[in-house]
């Protein structure tokens, strides 16, 4: 359950503004979501990356089911509320630049074995955690996955339209990322 209020927090923050590109932003955000919900899975691409290696399906995926839920729940508030729909820009079209992927591969292993290696209960931890993941984003990782894919859901009940490519870019981002993760993990054993 912390996955899905820790989403929540994460993508109303998100789609509100409140969190750009910059990574102190993404590093201050994440360190008090992950503060407040006690270390909890909140982002797709972190859980792939455990899912792959602990070979745990059912917990991983179960979690990445909380994550979209509370996104959606966003865009559903945002619906109830009388908003004009979720003010987020969705994904309309598959990214097919090799920067992109390298980028979602190379920075999901390294993110991964930082991530794994702190301990979010302890602040120094949280604070490496937190910041190299916002280090990621700057330099351009997509780890607003969860955000694109439930403002997607939520748009149909404002009236929106679903797109089929925002919910293969969710999948494709989160699944490059977490076999970066694999690798990172392999080559980290080997050392």
């Amino acid at each position: 359950m912390a996955e899905f209020w820790g989403s929540v927090v994460l993508t109303w923050l998100v789609i509100g503004g409140s969190v750009g590109s910059g990574w102190i932003e993404w590093g201050l955000v994440l360190a008090v979501c992950w503060a407040a919900f006690n270390g909890a899975h909140i982002l797709p691409v972190l859980t792939a990356g455990s899912m792959f290696n602990s070979q745990d399906w059912e917990g991983g995926l179960t979690k990445i089911g909380w994550q979209v839920g509370g996104a959606v729940g966003v865009g559903l508030l945002a619906a109830i509320t009388g908003g004009d729909g979720v003010p987020y820009p969705e994904v309309l079209e598959f990214n097919t630049d090799l920067g992109h992927w390298l980028t979602m591969f190379i920075g999901g292993g390294l993110v991964y074995i930082v991530w794994s290696s702190c301990d979010l209960t302890d602040l120094k931890g949280l604070g490496v955690a937190a910041f190299a993941v916002g280090m990621a984003v700057a330099a351009g990782m997509a780890l607003t996955g969860g955000a694109d894919l439930g403002t997607n859901l939520s748009s149909l009940i404002s009236g929106g339209s679903f797109h089929f490519d925002g919910f293969a870019m969710f999948l494709a981002n989160t699944i490059v990322a977490g076999l970066g993760a694999v690798l990172a993990v392999k080559v980290n054993e080997s050392l």
